[in-house]
């Protein structure tokens, strides 16, 4: 057997690999789409999320650019700005990271759902 054809297992066994004209095709399990709502609010959670990054990011650089000038004009302390903008960037990526997260678990778990009841579906028909 050629050894471009092998694989190695975390055992260190050798299996061949098939293929793809011998692999057997897995049917396409169609199964109706639930849930469109939660679907619809994990979108809008991922582009919300997003909206925020860029926002943060660009507050905080209109803020590092301009904050210095504004607060000589004020007579406050130079430093209080950059203070500012970078506490601005600090918390829109955090913000980022748990939208994001929940509109992914939400997208994680309507998926387990649908892939649930596409197995259970298979397995009653077959």
């Amino acid at each position: 057997m050629p050894r471009h054809n092998l694989a190695w297992t975390d055992r260190g066994d050798v299996l061949p690999i098939r293929n793809l004209a011998q692999r057997k095709e897995q049917p396409i399990m169609n199964v109706q789409r639930k849930y469109g709502l939660l679907r619809a609010i994990a979108f809008i959670l991922k582009l919300l999320a997003w909206l925020v990054l860029v926002a943060g990011i660009i507050g905080g650089l209109a803020g590092l650019l301009g904050g210095s000038a504004f607060a000589r004009n004020v007579n406050l302390p130079e430093a209080l700005p950059l203070i500012g903008s970078a506490g601005l960037m600090f918390v829109c990526v955090i913000w980022f990271v748990q939208l994001f997260a929940f509109g992914s678990i939400l997208s994680l778990l309507i998926d387990i759902e649908e892939n649930t009841r596409a197995m259970a579906a298979s397995e009653a028909s077959g």
